[in-house]
């Protein structure tokens, strides 16, 4: 089980790493160990995912996640700072979560985008 643990945050930090987010923010941090910590757990990926050039329609549930007030309306990777609260999702850093300007979100679940070295690109500059 450590082991399993231990893999997860290797490959997590070196997708950080990877992405170019050497200076890191403390939420992302945090998220990262959290979602580390988790064990493994995998994320119940029901629905269609969504893949580059195959994108099919979801429904977005509200399942409690929170996003800062002011964020710009649009879709962000778990590890952005804009998603404040994940709600009763599994993990923070596979998942997609629609953020509005007055704090409020949902979930779309896991993406394959954020499942990549290349997440940081669903968080704004």
């Amino acid at each position: 089980m450590q082991f399993i643990k231990f893999t997860i945050f290797a490959i997590h930090l070196f997708t950080a790493v990877s992405a170019g987010v050497a200076g890191t923010s403390p939420s992302f941090d945090l998220k990262l160990k959290k979602d580390a910590d988790a064990g493994g757990a995998a994320e119940n990926r029901r629905g269609v995912l969504v893949e580059e050039g195959n994108l099919e329609k979801r429904a977005c549930t509200n399942n409690g996640c929170t996003c800062a007030k002011g964020s710009a309306q649009g879709q962000y990777c778990g590890y952005c700072d804009q998603v404040t609260s994940k709600g009763s999702a599994a993990l923070w850093g596979v998942n997609s979560f629609e953020c509005n300007p007055s704090g409020g979100c949902c979930f779309y679940g896991y993406t394959s985008h954020c499942d990549s070295s290349s997440w940081s690109t669903w968080c704004p500059r």
